[in-house]
């Protein structure tokens, strides 16, 4: 096991780990929150992190999405709850970074975060997976 400094950090082969998250340093000039990816295998990582930033990040829906998620107006989705439980299926009517505007079957408008969206892929959609853990 890796030498403690304090409850929620580690030190591992010269190296400072902060709630699983390497501690770096970085300068102003190399920092941008107008354009921020991020790819899906590092997403899922950040998001098993207990760091207090990413659980705030989380509950804001501040986090970015991965590079690899794309969705386009008129795309059909499902839309998911808080719980991830179905609520049904909708076309996709605007976009921006953090939510998808989505219009259920029925005609009900949703604002939702991206993590409440699957895209809805039928039987005999041509499918092409471009990155992630299913790249190829």
């Amino acid at each position: 096991m890796a030498p403690k400094k304090t409850e929620n950090t580690y030190f591992f082969n010269g190296d400072q780990f902060e709630d699983r998250l390497l501690v770096k340093d970085f300068g102003a000039s190399s920092m941008s929150s107008t354009s921020v990816f991020i790819s899906t295998e590092a997403h899922t990582f950040f998001l098993q992190s207990p760091h207090p930033s990413i659980l705030e990040s989380k509950q804001r829906n501040t986090f970015p999405n991965p590079a690899e998620w794309q969705l386009f107006p008129g795309e059909l989705v499902q839309a998911l709850s808080d719980e991830g439980e179905e609520i049904g299926l909708g076309h996709i009517h605007n976009v921006d970074s953090m939510y998808a505007e989505v219009e259920l079957k029925s005609g009900i408008l949703l604002n939702l975060d991206w993590f409440n969206i699957e895209k809805y892929i039928g039987v005999g959609d041509f499918v092409e997976v471009v990155g992630g853990v299913h790249h190829g």
